[in-house]
């Protein structure tokens, strides 16, 4: 799976299931330090799973210098909650933060930005109708913005999460990602 995320262009909104959190967050780790080392992007975690500070340790346990994409502003950690939902428990539009990013991006002279979003939190406090929302607007601003050429998103779902869903809701969700994988690659769906 690693080599397809790789593969990934700007543009893409791609949808990843796993049901291991262990496997994915160490092809997490390893992408994001392709990304910041070789292919000069820029990175958006928005982790629920996993602890801000676990996914740094486990950063720089593949000897990545965290500290220094972290000063120069190429990798940003921020909790789903605190990147979804504001302090009244209303969803945001994450695209805010991600412009934000976009243009920080193209200052420093990256060639762009991937975001990895966990989106556990919505099933975890049953936000399943705000969830269709979110994705259908990262699709629209993605296939819109004067900045798809320049990003790149990966959504990861847990099986169990998504096998919850009405059939609706799950057409709805792949019709608004690019491509579909699996982690373990059993059920590959590349393109539609």
């Amino acid at each position: 799976m690693l080599d397809k995320i790789k593969q990934s262009n700007f543009g893409e909104h791609n949808l990843i299931f796993f049901e291991d959190y262990v496997t994915l967050n160490n092809i997490l780790l390893e992408y994001c330090k392709t990304a910041l080392e070789s292919l000069n992007e820029m990175v958006l975690l928005l982790p629920h799973n996993e602890s801000v500070s676990n996914l740094l340790h486990g950063l720089k346990n593949i000897d990545l210098d965290v500290q220094k994409y972290k000063l120069q502003g190429s990798l940003v950690i921020v909790e789903t909650k605190k990147g979804y939902f504001s302090l009244t428990n209303e969803l945001v539009d994450i695209m805010i933060m991600i412009k934000m990013l976009l243009q920080r991006s193209k200052k420093l002279g990256k060639s762009g930005l991937t975001v990895f979003s966990d989106v556990s939190l919505f099933f975890n406090h049953n936000r399943i109708d705000d969830l269709i929302k979110h994705e259908a607007g990262l699709f629209l601003s993605l296939s819109s913005s004067v900045y798809s050429n320049k990003m790149k998103i990966f959504c990861y779902y847990n099986i169990a999460d998504f096998e919850r869903l009405t059939e609706n809701q799950k057409q709805g969700l792949l019709n608004n990602h690019s491509r579909t994988w699996q982690n373990p690659d059993r059920r590959n769906q590349e393109g539609k």
